[in-house]
């Protein structure tokens, strides 16, 4: 549905956020079974995943690491049957796992706004990924693990 947005919407820049530990859509945009799972590898490898982007939150949960659109992915570059519009946040199998360290880090009470700055985390990312963009021409795809779903409601509440 949201590839068929892009093509029908060629003056919009889409982004796929890939937030499940599966990672089934990077593997699709990125060339499907063996290429895409091949190119999907490399990139956790890599650290350009969405867990890559968690993984330095971490370390300053408070702050913006000033990296956020190093992980947007032009998907076209590496598969040419998807439409040059569409760009890819991808999926990392260590979410699992980071929704508990996330979940910790949010019910610690100092700052006061804890809870709040860590809950906003994907909401930084894919603002700094829509204004480098073009804010008003940016249209978001989330693939969410039903796990995130106190993540995913904070962040379309306010995006």
């Amino acid at each position: 549905m949201a590839t068929e947005y892009a093509r029908q919407n060629p003056n919009k820049r889409v982004t796929f956020v890939d937030m499940c530990p599966q990672a089934n859509l990077s593997e699709i945009l990125l060339g499907g079974n063996g290429n895409g799972a091949d190119r999907l590898a490399t990139l956790i490898q890599q650290r350009k995943t969405i867990g890559g982007y968690f993984d330095r939150r971490t370390r300053s949960p408070h702050i913006l690491t000033g990296s956020e659109t190093s992980f947007l992915i032009p998907v076209h570059e590496t598969n040419n049957h998807i439409p040059e519009n569409i760009f890819l946040i991808p999926g990392d199998p260590s979410l699992e796992v980071q929704a508990q360290v996330i979940n910790q880090l949010s019910s610690v009470n100092l700052p006061v706004d804890s809870w709040k700055s860590i809950h906003l985390w994907l909401r930084d990312l894919l603002v700094a990924c829509a204004q480098q963009q073009g804010m008003e021409d940016t249209v978001c795809f989330i693939d969410c693990n039903p796990s995130f779903s106190s993540i995913y409601r904070t962040v379309t509440d306010s995006f």
